[in-house]
């Protein structure tokens, strides 16, 4: 029989909610690549905005790339907490390590990385972080502060 503590119940929650978000970076992503082109015929030949919505996709802007990729960035961090082929050192540095630290990351995505994309969607998934986030707060008060990493893709 396996045993199941309140800390590995609240860390796989945590851990479907992050790929739930990532999963919602990646729809938002396609949605939005799927909306870009390039034209070439209905364009001048030095026409300086004909490809806007190309360059709004494919940037270097900060602003610009942190509003496409913030919900897959936040996914793949909570994601990485617990994979462990994607725990390399920056994601280690970022990433919590106490069941309180867990519980603001996953308000931050829920606020950040959810709410504001895909729709109902976003909002579902961002309920399910803030879920995540309580179940966090719970376990630390009973007494666990480390978190509980079950470390999938470990051998």
């Amino acid at each position: 029989m396996v045993a199941c503590d309140a800390g590995i119940a609240a860390s796989c929650l945590s851990f479907i909610a992050s790929l739930a978000t990532m999963a919602i970076g990646i729809i938002y992503l396609v949605q939005k690549l799927v909306d870009t082109r390039l034209e070439f015929v209905h364009c001048d030949f030095l026409e300086a905005d004909c490809n806007f919505p190309w360059r709004r996709f494919f940037t270097f802007n900060p602003i610009i790339m942190a509003d496409l990729w913030t919900p897959f960035v936040l996914g793949a961090l909570g994601v990485s907490i617990h994979v462990v082929v994607l725990q390399h050192h920056i994601a280690l540095s970022l990433t919590p390590v106490t069941y309180m630290g867990y519980s603001l990351f996953l308000v931050i995505t829920a606020l950040f990385g959810c709410f504001g994309y895909c729709g109902q969607c976003g909002i579902i998934v961002g309920g399910l972080c803030l879920v995540a986030a309580l179940t966090c707060l719970v376990v630390r008060a009973m007494g666990e502060v480390g978190l509980k990493r079950f470390e999938l893709g470990k051998r």
